[in-house]
């Protein structure tokens, strides 16, 4: 398997056009028709194509907030991801999925928040928080942009696929604002982004033994549970099964490289490279062992805020 290790500060979207459905951010949205019906093993979906405003581009085939497993509320809360029911009719695509519940970095105060990191971090977060605001318990779900099909649907193109897990923190943050038109029309790429639980209800682990038999990684089992409904599914929107790279930056890396070790994805089954960027399952931030020694510690630093990235955040608890 290839690993690739790319190391920056931070991610910018995947594209910085917004393209139909919520515009929480200042820019002009465009037209759009819908797509072609897609089924899927769990039903038919439609999503819509949008036009990228270059001559050089060609259009995309868009499928947001797709459910990759059961909402995992009620008796599903703090348990490992189930898979989705079948659904009748062709479910539309077109709106972001809620965001997994999460606290996020207080930016109201610009002059204080300035003290703590650079103009261009806070202009990121300003850009990507609006994104974030709609949550729900009920959130794993993915978005799809693949290069539109022409054609008949037994004829389409198999593209390479690259899976987007997001990264920030443990605690907050979505694939939503990551918008993948462009790279999928410039590149040749099925992009898939992803939700998966966070904080407490994705990586608190109640339990006080040593050797626990079934840990409490939820995150990480619903980043399998999204790689196996890609697996599965990724095909009709012209994806290539057989050739699927995972990519993840900040605490998403250290997540891509969890599951390169992990004894729960057996190699080649569930993707076959990896691209790690700005972090690693060795960075010192990646794992705590333990977190209630942890949460004390930045309890006493009233400057190690959740909006710094995990490696100032680590350095700012070290001051």
């Amino acid at each position: 398997m290839l690993i690739l290790v790319v190391y920056f500060i931070t991610l910018p979207a995947l594209t910085s056009k917004v393209v139909s459905g919520e515009t929480p951010m200042d820019e002009k949205t465009q037209t759009f028709i819908s797509s072609r019906v897609v089924r899927t093993k769990y039903g038919d979906i439609r999503g819509f194509i949008v036009t990228p405003e270059s001559r050089y581009l060609e259009p995309v085939e868009v499928f947001r907030g797709v459910p990759y497993a059961s909402p995992p509320v009620g008796s599903l809360r703090f348990m490992p991801p189930v898979s989705g029911a079948q659904w009748s009719g062709v479910k539309i695509a077109e709106e972001f999925s809620p965001v997994c519940p999460q606290v996020l970095p207080d930016i109201r105060n610009e002059t204080a928040v300035l003290k703590r990191i650079s103009r261009g971090r806070l202009e990121y977060l300003k850009r990507i928080l609006p994104f974030l605001t709609n949550q729900s318990e009920d959130c794993l779900y993915l978005n799809i942009y693949a290069p539109a099909q022409a054609g008949v649907r037994d004829a389409v193109a198999r593209y390479p696929v690259l899976v987007f897990v997001h990264g920030e923190s443990y605690e907050w943050s979505s694939g939503n604002p990551y918008d993948g038109t462009v790279l999928a029309s410039h590149a040749g790429l099925v992009v898939v982004t992803i939700n998966y639980r966070l904080g407490i209800l994705g990586f608190l682990n109640p339990r006080s033994d040593e050797f626990p038999r079934s840990p409490a990684n939820y995150g990480l089992m619903d980043q399998i549970a999204a790689l196996h409904w890609i697996k599965e599914n990724v095909a009709v929107f012209g994806g290539d099964p057989t050739n699927v790279t995972l990519m993840g930056h900040g605490t998403g890396a250290a997540c891509v490289h969890f599951l390169l070790t992990s004894l729960a994805v057996p190699e080649g089954l569930l993707f076959h490279r990896a691209i790690l960027m700005s972090g690693s399952g060795l960075s010192p931030w990646s794992l705590v062992a333990d977190p209630n020694k942890f949460a004390a510690i930045v309890a006493t630093h009233a400057n190690c805020s959740p909006e710094l990235t995990p490696p100032l955040l680590l350095r700012c608890l070290r001051e």
